[in-house]
């Protein structure tokens, strides 16, 4: 007997399923990212890497997360942004010092 050959519509939820099961959430997107999830978020939020939202839920395809490390690696930005905060070791100037 010949094996069925698959319907456009088994090949359709193949396909749906296989990159459904590659998205990321962002919690293990900033992991992979080695920064914190807000640092995430606040890329999200600027529109520098493309999400999927599903509802409430976000999700990041591994190639738009790709395309986000290409494109900083390309500007030679980090990914994380540096804090205008002074730090605790160095006091805070109040311009009355010579």
């Amino acid at each position: 007997m010949k094996p069925k050959a698959q319907t456009s519509q088994q090949s359709s939820d193949t396909y749906l399923t296989t990159l459904v099961e590659g998205l990321l959430r962002t919690e293990e997107a900033a992991e992979l990212l080695a920064i914190s999830s807000r640092c995430l978020a606040e890329h999200i939020a600027a529109g520098n890497l493309t999400v999927i939202r599903i509802g409430r839920a976000v999700r990041i395809h591994p190639d738009a997360l790709r395309v986000f490390v290409e494109a900083r690696e390309a500007r030679g930005r980090p990914l994380r942004r540096r804090s205008a905060k002074p730090s605790a070791a160095q006091p805070l100037k109040t311009g009355t010092e010579s």
